[in-house]
């Protein structure tokens, strides 16, 4: 026999789950079945709290309150979004994962950029972020270019800001390498060294124990060119200076990681050639799972007074790494789980961006020096 407090319990539950995948979200990238399944929920509590026998009528009065007010909203969210896209059809839908995309692309330059030194950063990493901006400026141009002239407005925005930031960022690129050439020449070994140990880090972040089918080949191929680079940046210092012995042992040092990264690239390349997109698509989904089941451990269920925001920032690129590779596969599929899958992954995508975000700033404030 349900009980108030049994009744309170559920209600808070269904409007977490509308926090976590509605409130924050664009609203042309919701899924209409959630809104309306949250709306048949949340009824059938209010139904609940005026059948309840026992209980005080004050109280009954509050729980019914707490129960419309909510239900308000849902019904507010999905009365919206259907009429943004009857407005707007399956190419406005379209253009908001592509902004969403864009937003998430410009986050991981926060993470990795933001606020630090640029002699430590990596320039092949910026340059991966700036074509992949570039690569979604292009996408939204072409799709906004199908939609009629009142979305076409709504985006005009998106596209300006999109533009600039490449911009932005190809000039921080220019001021990086700068950095990165100090006149010193050992300083600028040690430079390059910890410009390599830092690719390094990356891989191991993105391919040390994950399964090899969800790894994205064109990963590994960016991140060979980027060592390849740092190498040839190694190999001019030592002409300029063949007496650095540092150096030469670390030029020695990348070539093995080259070495064994592009056996690694060929293996990969092999696996997704006899990988149909269904399993493909099967191990994606595996892998999110994971993901969700580390963060879980890792945040959700731990309170941390440092938090990890190195492992928190993984999390998300590994993340968005494998909502890159399902999108355009779940095109191939009408499979609802694979949907469903690319649904959540890219929910989570935003929910732990932003999470990283107030991790930070509550670090901050308190005066706890997190994990970067």
């Amino acid at each position: 026999m349900p009980t108030l407090p049994s009744v309170l319990a559920h209600v808070e539950r269904t409007h977490n789950q509308y926090e976590l995948r509605v409130a924050g979200h664009a609203l042309l990238t919701r899924n209409p079945a959630l809104l309306r399944m949250l709306i048949d929920r949340m009824a059938r509590l209010r139904d609940a709290v005026v059948a309840l026998d026992g209980v005080a009528e004050p109280d009954r009065q509050a729980a019914l309150a707490l129960c419309l007010d909510r239900l308000a909203i849902y019904e507010f969210q999905l009365a919206a979004l259907d009429q943004a896209l009857a407005a707007s059809g399956p190419a406005g839908v379209e253009a908001t994962h592509i902004v969403a995309r864009a937003n998430f692309v410009l986050s991981r330059y926060h993470r990795d950029f933001g606020g630090e030194e640029r002699d430590t950063r990596d320039p092949g990493l910026l340059a991966e972020l700036i074509a992949e901006l570039r690569q979604l400026h292009a996408r939204l141009e072409a799709c906004v270019g199908t939609i009629g002239e009142a979305q076409r407005e709504v985006f005009s925005d998106d596209l300006a800001w999109m533009r600039e930031h490449a911009e932005t960022l190809q000039s921080e690129h220019g001021a990086i390498l700068a950095a990165q050439a100090p006149e010193a020449l050992p300083t600028r070994v040690s430079v390059l060294a910890e410009l390599a140990n830092s690719q390094f880090d990356r891989h191991r972040q993105h391919f040390e124990h994950q399964p090899p089918i969800s790894r994205r080949p064109g990963l590994l191929e960016d991140m060979l060119n980027n060592l390849k680079d740092t190498r040839a940046r190694m190999m001019a210092l030592g002409q300029l200076s063949p007496t650095l012995d540092h150096n030469d042992a670390n030029i020695r040092v990348v070539d093995k990681h080259l070495v064994a990264w592009q056996e690694q690239l060929g293996k990969l390349q092999a696996i997704r050639a006899r990988s149909s997109t269904t399993v493909l698509l099967d191990h994606f989904r595996e892998a999110v799972d994971a993901e969700l089941r580390l963060y879980n451990h890792s945040f959700a269920e731990q309170g941390r007074a440092a938090p990890d925001l190195v492992l928190l920032g993984t999390i998300c690129d590994r993340l968005g790494e494998l909502a890159r590779q399902m999108a355009p596969l779940c095109d191939e599929t009408a499979r609802t789980e694979d949907h469903q899958a690319l649904e959540k992954v890219r929910d989570a995508c935003t929910m732990l961006t932003n999470e990283w975000g107030q991790l930070l700033r509550a670090a901050t404030e308190d005066g706890v020096e997190p994990m970067v």
